[in-house]
């Protein structure tokens, strides 16, 4: 077995004994709903052996880029006590807001995980509401 796919069944062991939501796409990627933020859980191989979690929450759809919205990602969202924010076109003149962590997994423990995958989210949702009062758009998950 590949060390990737021993980090994935790592991980898959533990958010399933913690958490009672947990779905696996056909990559072998994870997600979870906590409160009201959406978590995705990307394992991936950074090279030199080296296995790398990408734990990324959705936060505001459908946001006006602006020079302003860029201003606040390059500079407080990246100084988040938590993870850092960016902003991805999504289509033209309009974008969607993340917040992201990373972890390398090659030696991952169960309180390390949990901890970022219990924080992160809480942390999203918080900010995701401030966030969508700044510049506008939708939060993710409403319809």
């Amino acid at each position: 077995m590949s060390n990737i796919d021993s980090v994935r069944q790592k991980v898959q062991r533990i958010l399933t004994k913690n958490l009672n939501n947990v779905r696996v796409d056909k990559d072998g990627n994870f997600s979870v709903t906590h409160e009201s933020a959406n978590l995705f859980i990307k394992v991936f191989d950074a090279g030199n052996e080296n296995i790398i979690l990408e734990l990324t929450c959705p936060m505001v759809k459908d946001v006006k880029l602006t020079n302003e919205l860029y201003k606040w990602v390059a500079t407080e969202g990246q100084s988040n006590r938590f993870g850092s924010s960016h902003v991805v076109e999504i289509k033209p003149g309009y974008g969607a807001i993340f917040n992201e962590q990373c972890l390398v997994a090659n030696d991952l423990d169960e309180s390390e995980l949990m901890a970022n995958v219990i924080v992160l989210p809480r942390l999203s949702a918080d900010l995701d509401t401030e966030l969508q009062g700044m510049f506008g758009g939708e939060l993710f998950g409403e319809d």
